[in-house]
């Protein structure tokens, strides 16, 4: 009887062991299923970013130069139309890639308001447009060299929304 209570017992014990055992291991894995599921997001917000900065890239500056010259200010709506794109998956970014992108379109906007209905654009305020988007694209860049090295830091991430 001894024997078979000790086995029973055995039993009992090693049910629940394991049950407890694979309930942890079933919360782990969601969490990082979960973190999985968000590094890949800001990726992919990450991604639309990089595509809109090297499309600034490739502007380059007789292109904004020639359409400044011409008063042709229809340039920037490409510009701006992608800058949306990457702010609509603002949650997947952070506050500095936010605060960057913010900057750029700020630029944009207050450019084309400044110049709206004027017969004629200096070529300077071309220069000037080109060079305060440089800068701001390398400020983003930097950004997301920056959020990259920390993108396995999920907690930390959320932590901060």
């Amino acid at each position: 009887m001894n024997n078979l209570l000790a086995s029973f017992l055995g039993i009992a014990v090693g049910a629940a062991l394991t049950a407890i055992s694979t309930l942890i291991v079933n919360q782990v894995s969601y969490k990082h299923e979960y973190y999985k599921m968000v590094i890949e997001k800001r990726l992919h917000a990450y991604n639309n970013i990089e595509h809109l900065v090297n499309n600034i890239k490739s502007i380059g500056l007789d292109a904004i130069v020639k359409a400044v010259n011409r008063n042709d200010l229809d340039f920037l709506r490409p510009l701006k139309e992608e800058i949306k794109t990457a702010k609509s998956e603002k949650v997947w970014l952070s506050k500095e890639m936010k605060k960057a992108l913010d900057e750029l379109e700020w630029l944009l906007l207050s450019f084309e308001m400044e110049n709206y209905n004027q017969d004629r654009i200096a070529i300077q305020d071309g220069e000037k447009l080109y060079s305060t988007i440089n800068s701001t694209t390398k400020t983003i860049e930097g950004t997301i060299k920056t959020d990259m090295l920390s993108m396995h830091r999920v907690e930390k991430f959320l932590r901060n929304k």
